[in-house]
């Protein structure tokens, strides 16, 4: 038995990839406020704080597995099915982390969407002009970013589970090109 490069380096990621979406499976995703508490009880966004994390271990698991036995077989085919299983990992928790931060962000703005065609030319041509930036409050980044959106952000209460759930799904399209150039190009053999 022979042991590639690539596919001692395309397990090592995989774990590594496999504890980071591990660590998000017991994060809390809720924001501490009533609305949070709610939603959690009523079941509302619980495909995407529990049920999708857990799939993305199991893809994960299933390429891990997968590149072990492609140490003995040595298959073309098994190595595309990992690489695939990466990136349907990644796009999986992606959506998973995006859409909860998304729902969380609405909910909390009450869905109220701005009517461009209700605002008044002159305060088009000031939000379209530089000088609008200037005039903000610069004294942290926090607070630009909530004068500069118009939401006080802090309202939202968000707990780490859905950021770390991006950045798990970051590190998956990592590992996914890493295992890929290295495997297909024969960049490590």
């Amino acid at each position: 038995m022979v042991f590639k490069c690539a596919n001692m380096v395309g397990i090592a990621l995989g774990i590594g990839a496999l504890a980071l979406h591990a660590i998000t499976l017991p994060l809390e995703w809720y924001p501490e406020s009533d609305m949070g508490k709610a939603m959690k009880a009523m079941g509302t966004l619980h495909v995407q704080a529990q049920i999708l994390p857990i799939v993305t271990v199991c893809l994960l698991a299933i390429a891990v597995l997968g590149l072990l036995y492609d140490i003995k077989a040595d298959n073309i085919l098994l190595r595309l099915v990992c690489i695939f299983l990466y990136l349907a990992s990644s796009g999986v928790i992606l959506y998973s982390g995006g859409w909860f931060i998304y729902e969380m962000v609405r909910y909390a703005a009450q869905d109220e969407s701005i009517d461009f065609g209700s605002i008044k030319d002159n305060i088009k041509e000031e939000l379209g002009s530089l000088s609008n930036i200037q005039n903000l409050n610069t004294t942290s980044f926090g607070a630009w970013w909530n004068d500069a959106t118009g939401f006080d952000w802090s309202n939202l209460n968000l707990r780490p589970g859905p950021f770390v759930a991006i950045c798990a799904g970051v590190v998956d399209l990592m590992v996914c090109m890493a295992y890929a150039c290295m495997s297909c190009c024969g960049i490590c053999s």
